[in-house]
């Protein structure tokens, strides 16, 4: 599946139902966080909501006292046979039966973008691969610095459906976009948006890379004249959206000087701004906890995108650095927990796949020990045995995929093998000397061990914090 689309009839009846929902029938597929916020946001609004979910444990007093039939269990061609609109949550595929079939008919279907805009607030919009929620999260924290109130969310934390069911006010709306929102954003304008990478990802839902790009790419192509884009020059794929982008452009580059246009490139720890933006004046991107040029990257794109806002100028520079070094990151993503007896403790718990566990590697910048396991995702681990050629001296694999990571790693001389991860920690402890990193990039999924990726992280800083404590 790809990006979704509808005849131009459809998008007549689907502009006319969101600007008037009291009275329609309209179906929501899918009753997580974000469906089921979307589905009391229609209700407030006068819709007549019937939520579909194939759990049928999905049971909700909350959305049932709010008059929302449920049909919960199986789906088929006929599930919203009688609704005048199909509503897709964030997870729901566009390519189920249930929603086929309504398209065939000629029901409208769209997303949570559709349903929320627009937006009582100037947007601010990130996309790509990696690096979304933490330059969500700190462009989030720049424009709350700048004396702004902001509302943070979409893909990451609070669905926007659940931020308008509350009516609070923010100057900026900052939400971080996955692709799956993207499939149903036939409209969806943001003021600001940000195009941070494209790589291989959600074979699941796309034929290939391009058709994952592609879903992409619409947040571009839906920008009107005044809208400014913040791009990567660095990636070729983003290089190429440019031919969607009718407003500014500002590029951002962590590997060249030269760039197509206005924008910053880094220049060993300093933003540099060109063009026209010259003005703002270099910037430090140093920071304490922030690693690895993939952070630079995203702090690169958080800035422009703050300049972009009107919130960056020449004369609050000062400023803006101080929001930036006051700007914790985020749980489970390169988070250093602490340092005991000269080891830092680095939990990178979010880093569930092959990529992401490389990228974490290859912000250290000392030497590693890495525990490395959970369940296996299929991916292999080609790219985290690449980035620990040169920093890894210790790897303990553990958990399900112990035995696939140590075939990975069948020639690495520091290979060990433990059960679980507490089994891997405290081994971990008689690896590491003074200067050593012990870094959790699991590369892997928890469910063997543990509730979801921040169950695993919470349990490593537990473990950290009774060393730090004298209980080891």
């Amino acid at each position: 599946m790809t990006r979704l689309d509808v005849t131009a009839a459809a998008k007549v009846r689907l502009a006319a139902i969101l600007a008037k929902p009291h009275g329609h029938r309209v179906g929501v597929l899918g009753l997580g966080v974000a469906g089921k916020a979307m589905a009391l946001l229609l209700a407030k609004r006068g819709a007549l909501v019937v939520g579909v979910d194939r759990r049928a444990e999905l049971v909700s007093a909350e959305l049932t006292q709010a008059g929302i039939e449920l049909r919960l269990g199986p789906t088929g061609p006929m599930t919203f046979a009688d609704v005048e609109l199909v509503v897709l949550s964030p997870g729901a595929d566009p390519a189920q039966e249930a929603v086929a079939h309504a398209v065939a008919k000629g029901v409208p279907v769209c997303g949570e973008l559709e349903l929320v805009q627009p937006l009582p607030a100037r947007v601010a919009a990130i996309t790509g691969t990696n690096g979304k929620s933490t330059t969500t999260a700190l462009l989030g924290a720049l424009v709350k610095g700048m004396g702004q109130a902001a509302f943070v969310g979409g893909n990451l934390g609070d669905p926007i459906a659940g931020w308008l069911l509350q009516d609070k006010p923010a100057d900026v709306a900052v939400v971080e976009l996955s692709s799956f929102q993207l499939e149903t954003a036939y409209s969806f304008r943001a003021d600001v948006s940000v195009m941070l990478n494209i790589t291989p990802d959600h074979f699941d839902r796309y034929p290939d890379v391009a058709s994952y790009a592609a879903t992409k790419e619409r947040l571009l192509e839906n920008m009107d004249a005044k809208g400014i884009a913040i791009l990567n020059a660095d990636d070729q794929s983003v290089v190429a959206m440019a031919r969607s982008v009718r407003g500014s452009i500002y590029w951002f580059s962590t590997l060249q000087e030269s760039l197509p246009g206005d924008g910053a490139y880094l220049d060993g720890d300093t933003l540099v701004p060109v063009g026209s933006l010259a003005t703002l004046g270099r910037l430090d991107l140093r920071h304490p906890r922030l690693f690895g040029r993939h952070n630079r990257e995203n702090a690169l794109a958080a800035m422009l995108a703050l300049a972009g806002l009107g919130l960056w100028g020449p004369h609050n520079g000062d400023l803006v650095r101080a929001s930036y070094v006051g700007f914790c990151g985020l749980e489970h993503r390169l988070e250093l927990v602490g340092e005991v007896n000269g080891v830092r403790f680095i939990n990178d718990s979010k880093a569930t796949n092959d990529d992401a566990a490389a990228v974490a590697l290859a912000a250290m910048d000392r030497p590693v020990v890495l525990l490395a396991g959970g369940r296996d995702k299929g991916a292999g681990y080609e790219r985290l045995v690449a980035a620990a050629r040169t920093k890894v001296h210790a790897v303990v694999a553990f958990g399900e995929a112990q035995a696939l990571i140590a075939k990975a790693f069948a020639t690495h001389p520091g290979l060990v093998l433990c059960q679980g991860m507490r089994e891997a920690f405290l081994r971990a402890l008689t690896l590491a000397k003074p200067g050593d990193v012990v870094l959790l990039a699991p590369a892997c999924s928890s469910y063997d061990e543990f509730t979801d990726y921040k169950h695993r992280g919470r349990e490593f800083k537990r473990w950290v914090q009774a060393l730090s404590g004298g209980n080891a």
